[in-house]
């Protein structure tokens, strides 16, 4: 365990990650990134081969492939995620991943004898063992990142991590559906068209080899012994999950990313079916743009998510990415498909889900027992099978029932604007905060000096100068972590006051009786608030500091906490304080 991490238990300061943490993040973010490559290097060779090959020996078959490699790449994950969340809490993260990079350089020279043999069942069973190892892979490579880098860089990591991720997928899907569509153009052969490819991924199966033994070895946790009862242990992998309820929005949540990931995908692989039937040579090259404008913007998405979670784990962004997505859905429904308009819209679908994916994702690895990360990760991935695999079952049934492409966006949507609505019920003070502070970035530029003196755990008092009607907004959005302010009881009566005082989350003191005023306020701060209190008692005329009251100085000795003093400097003389004894007009 990094040292960084054993200080965030002990609520102390973290230093932040060593070097040699660092070097096995980014082999890990490669290794990862060269795994997702591969993986849908594979697929999206064999749904054009086989749609080509379905149309050599005048089969129908070839639509609905890209249906069952769906189902092979999941069944693995509800088959054997106990298992691989049992290999990943009972040894060293490191070997497990260590172990799948072997497995996975195996399949692909058995995928190279099929090819050579022009066998596809064999080919596509290939597939399925490689989806076996990354269900090996799958907790161990999640679990691992906490125990690298510490909980409060997570979110950043989580980004990162999905930005690599979807980066690999999007080279996977669009260099080689490209490429497959010009080998065929040029050979005639779906399994000339294929063989070239899979020798180069091949050879990046090596490079992930290289890149596992790279990542330091982490320590075991303390081994779980192994009994018949895992094979169906993820229902109690589920259940443990489900039973908290932060994890089990959170797991729902990114369940629902990938489903709506997996059926933008198989409608677009319809509308290319349709526009290029019987193995086009086009069909490939369709299929990869398609691809290219949903995957480039969560490419983009979570680069962006990573930044904005880069200090803290930002959940206002997620009912942010709901709206997103649901707006997207309509404007697909609108869109002429292979225009610009469509890939546009595409592309703003995959930025909102990736919006509504990155903070969550971070929860949801944060929030875990440190003993149950992979049990509760395995849990997670369940979910997300099962999910995807109702995508899967749903777009195949609407594919069956003749619905078009545009009606099943349009059902997206709305099932996206349900989710987004009951997000926004679960995430108010979080999406408003961020939405606030976003346009206050725009016009302010904050800086934090010294943010690491604040303490990552435990009460705290926050004592500012008092210099403007912003300086509430200025210190929430500056401070590491949240901040409570103290209110009179009075203006919860007010309608608007009232709402946004609760909406912050703000302790209502009362102006008359000043001992409860201090009862109440200490008591928020032996919770282990961070309770900010500006002890001037008002704003101030002057610019500079004014006499401090004896309510900072009662609050401290009651809760007997520490005191953390603050300076706000640079907004005297903004229309918001009170230079020249005027507020908002001034010249």
């Amino acid at each position: 365990m990094p040292a960084s991490e054993q200080n965030e238990k002990q609520g102390l300061e973290s230093p932040g990650p060593e070097r040699r943490h660092w070097i096995s993040f980014w082999s890990l973010m490669g290794l990862q990134a060269q795994n997702a490559f591969n993986d849908k290097a594979l697929q999206f060779t064999l749904v054009p081969l086989g749609a080509w090959v379905a149309a050599m020996v005048g089969a129908q078959w070839g639509a609905t492939l890209p249906h069952l490699l769906g189902m092979l790449i999941l069944l693995p994950f509800i088959l054997f995620a106990p298992l691989a969340g049992w290999a990943s809490d009972s040894f060293s993260k490191t070997r497990v991943i260590r172990l799948a990079a072997w497995m996975q350089l195996v399949v692909f020279v058995v995928v190279l004898s099929s090819f050579r043999m022009e066998f596809l069942p064999l080919a596509v069973a290939c597939f399925f063992f490689l989806a076996v190892q990354s269900t090996i892979l799958s907790p161990a490579k999640n679990g691992i990142i906490k125990e690298l880098l510490g909980s409060s860089r997570l979110g950043f990591a989580s980004g990162i991590m999905q930005m690599f991720t979807i980066l690999a997928i999007l080279a996977g899907q669009i260099l080689i559906g490209i490429w497959f569509s010009s080998r065929l153009e040029a050979t005639g052969s779906g399994w000339s068209a294929g063989l070239f490819p899979m020798i180069l991924v091949s050879l990046g199966a090596v490079v992930t080899l290289v890149m596992a033994y790279m990542i330091q070895v982490v320590p075991a946790p303390a081994r779980k012994p192994f009994r018949l009862s895992l094979a169906v242990s993820h229902f109690h992998q589920l259940r443990q999950l489900l039973n908290s309820r932060p994890l089990r929005l959170s797991a729902l949540g990114i369940a629902y990313f990938w489903a709506f990931g997996a059926l933008v995908q198989f409608i677009t692989l319809q509308i290319a079916g349709e526009r290029y039937p019987d193995g086009h040579p086009n069909f490939g090259r369709a299929t990869s743009y398609m691809m290219l404008a949903a995957s480039g913007g969560i490419g983009v998405g979570s680069i962006l998510g990573a930044l904005i979670n880069k200090r803290h784990i930002e959940l206002g962004l997620n009912p942010l990415g709901g709206i997103i997505m649901t707006v997207s859905s309509l404007l697909i429904v609108l869109a002429q498909p292979e225009s610009w308009f469509f890939y546009v819209a595409l592309a703003i679908a995959g930025l909102g889900a990736a919006f509504f994916f990155v903070p969550i994702n971070a929860f949801l690895q944060d929030e875990c027992d440190p003993d149950q990360r992979g049990n509760i990760l395995a849990g997670s991935a369940l979910l997300n099978c099962l999910g995807m695999a109702g995508a899967v079952v749903l777009q195949l049934t609407m594919l069956k029932l003749g619905l078009s492409p545009a009606e099943q966006f349009l059902l997206l949507a709305l099932v996206s604007v349900v989710a987004t609505c009951y997000v926004m019920r679960l995430l108010p003070r979080a999406f408003i905060k961020m939405l606030a502070f976003s346009a206050l970035r725009a016009f302010y530029r904050i800086e934090t000096i010294h943010p690491k003196r604040m303490p990552e755990k435990g009460g705290v008092l926050l004592t500012p100068n008092h210099v403007s009607y912003l300086d509430a907004l200025i210190l929430t959005a500056a401070s590491p972590r949240p901040v409570r302010f103290l209110m009179v009881s009075d203006y919860f009566e007010k309608p608007v006051v009232g709402k946004v005082a609760k909406l912050f989350d703000t302790v209502p003191i009362s102006s008359k009786r000043a001992k409860d005023a201090i009862q109440v306020a200490a008591a928020a701060v032996e919770e282990g608030n961070v309770v900010c209190i500006f002890p001037e008692g008002e704003l101030s005329r002057s610019g500079f500091m004014g006499e401090f009251k004896r309510g900072m100085e009662l609050i401290a000795r009651k809760a007997d906490c520490l005191i953390q003093p603050v300076y706000l400097d640079g907004l005297w003389k903004s229309i918001f304080s009170a230079e020249r004894g005027k507020f908002f007009w001034k010249k």
